[in-house]
């Protein structure tokens, strides 16, 4: 059962991005970025945190998913997440979420350069990372919380295909500026989809709101 927030990091999106945009089409369509965030997971993998980086469309989206996660914490039925999230969130909007495997979160990252991995690693080795993407394409309805509905009704999932994640500046707890140019194909098949150079002026989101 599909309840809550996607379980893709690509999920999770804040305010006030002045700098970020993505350059370049996924399947031929350009991704207007409203908002960016990022926030930080201690002790993830092994003893290497993770750092999180969130671009979407939406204009306020950490305030959007702290406010869904939060009105539907008690909720058990899919209905009742379907109304949730059709209150929330548009029919159509785009998710990124560029994912940092770090040694410690809270040492600053300025100027660090972080490795691509190809569409179908997995996060194995510290200084590395990758790009989750998500075209949102229709309501998520109770047909989709439920699991009956078959996701491709629902949305698009893309990854990222090697390329290099330059960090220009990074004050933990604060901001974090970079840029990611990489590959984008379908996660499925790794078929190419796209070129994109994503630069991310991200602010702060608590994790505990998510």
């Amino acid at each position: 059962m599909r309840f809550g927030c996607a379980a893709a990091a690509g999920v999770l999106v804040a305010s006030g991005c002045s700098g970020s945009k993505v350059k370049g089409a996924i399947d031929g369509i350009p991704i207007d970025v409203g908002s960016a965030f990022f926030f930080a997971e201690t002790d993830v993998l092994a003893e290497d945190d993770l750092v999180t980086v969130v671009m979407s469309d939406l204009k306020d989206a950490c305030q959007d998913y702290g406010y869904y996660l939060e009105s539907t914490k008690d909720m058990a039925g899919a209905d009742d997440f379907a109304s949730a999230w059709a209150a929330v969130f548009p029919a159509d909007f785009w998710e990124i979420a560029v994912i940092l495997r770090v040694g410690d979160s809270e040492v600053p990252l300025d100027g660090a350069q972080l490795v691509g991995i190809d569409w179908d690693e997995t996060l194995d080795e510290r200084s590395h990372g990758f790009a989750s993407l998500v075209h949102n394409r229709a309501l998520r309805d109770a047909a989709y919380f439920d699991g009956s509905g078959p996701t491709s009704d629902y949305l698009d999932s893309y990854v990222s295909r090697g390329g290099r994640i330059e960090i220009a500046k990074h004050i933990p707890g604060s901001s974090l500026r970079g840029e990611f140019g990489t590959e984008i194909v379908d996660r499925d098949e790794g078929e190419t989809k796209g070129i994109v150079q994503m630069k991310f002026n991200a602010v702060f989101c608590n994790v505990d709101i998510l």
